[in-house]
């Protein structure tokens, strides 16, 4: 079985506040990751944002028209979850990229 990494540089303008494990620091390593790869000649595979059709999969409409409201704007949703305004188009790109490991598994493109 072939190893493909699905990832996107996205996933910095997740922004929280400081000390908080999900930082740019974070999402920089993972980046360097994907870049060795890559130079190594791994493939390296940019995710479509998961459908909303794919995200009622696993969420119920209330929960996903709520997080909705959140879009474009910084919030604390809890005690540890944060937004900044691009938190919920990245956890839709995040979504997506389950997606398209799980499909590129299923359509035998990265099985040998």
């Amino acid at each position: 079985m072939s190893l493909v990494v699905v990832t996107s540089e996205r996933v910095a303008e997740h922004q929280t506040p400081p000390g908080h494990p999900e930082s740019p620091q974070r999402a920089a390593v993972l980046n360097n990751v994907a870049s060795e790869w890559r130079r190594r000649d791994g493939e390296v595979v940019r995710p479509s944002p998961a459908s909303r059709e794919a995200l009622l999969r696993v969420h119920d409409a209330a929960y996903l028209d709520w997080l909705d409201g959140y879009a474009g704007r910084s919030a604390a949703l809890d005690a540890d979850t944060f937004t900044s305004p691009e938190s919920i188009e990245i956890a839709t790109l995040a979504a997506g990229a389950a997606v398209t490991a799980v499909d590129a598994v299923l359509d035998g493109q990265h099985a040998r």
